[in-house]
């Protein structure tokens, strides 16, 4: 018998016996999909294996006997559903994900101070603080602007009066986040709100 009786031989072998079938549907079974779909999977697999072994091999040399020609198979079989379901798997994260994206964009911008817990705590504080930080992240002010309207006039250099602005900033973000997260405050040198630019 010819290499390539062997081989043909051997192909029908593993279809008539349903090499790999058997795998996937475990494979499938592992991962909670419905039997139609293991079917599916387990057909496509045994398709790809056989194309794949028809195109990929010239000579049954490569084999030992059929027994190593069925385990490879079986794996090419596995693979392939294996490779599918990571493909939907990622797919279906990557349709999550912009799901999520596009309902968050439909929903609007929020006010730093829109969420209640925050707005609870904001109340909390004296007016000149509650208007700073409505200034700031509601009106998006910059920091020039904020010291020219709550700081009197003073001989200050301007970014003596905008480092100013900022340290108050700092110093309520991080008493926010301590009473609303539980956090300990930022450490010094690491500021929580924008530096101030020259």
């Amino acid at each position: 018998m010819s290499w390539r009786e062997e081989f043909e031989s051997w192909l029908r072998r593993v279809l008539d016996e349903q090499v790999g079938v058997g795998a996937v549907f475990f494979v499938c079974a592992q991962r909670g999909l419905a039997p139609a779909r293991a079917r599916d999977l387990a057909e496509d697999g045994v398709q790809k294996a056989a194309l794949r072994a028809w195109q990929t091999f010239s000579s049954a040399d490569r084999f030992q006997d059929y027994t190593h020609f069925a385990h490879w198979f079986r794996r090419v079989a596995v693979n392939h559903a294996r490779d599918v379901l990571r493909r939907e798997q990622r797919e279906e994260r990557r349709r999550s994900k912009k799901a999520a994206q596009l309902k968050a964009e439909a929903a609007g911008p929020k006010s730093w101070i829109e969420a209640e817990d925050v707005r609870t705590l904001v109340e909390q504080l004296p007016s000149d603080d509650q208007l700073l930080l409505k200034l700031y992240y509601e009106d998006g002010l910059t920091l020039d602007e904020l010291a020219e309207r709550l700081l009197p006039p003073d001989g200050r250099s301007r970014n003596a009066r905008r480092l100013e602005i900022w340290r108050r900033l700092r110093k309520l973000v991080q008493d926010l986040r301590q009473h609303l997260l539980g956090e300990e405050p930022a450490p010094a040198g690491g500021p929580a709100v924008p530096a101030p630019v020259a």
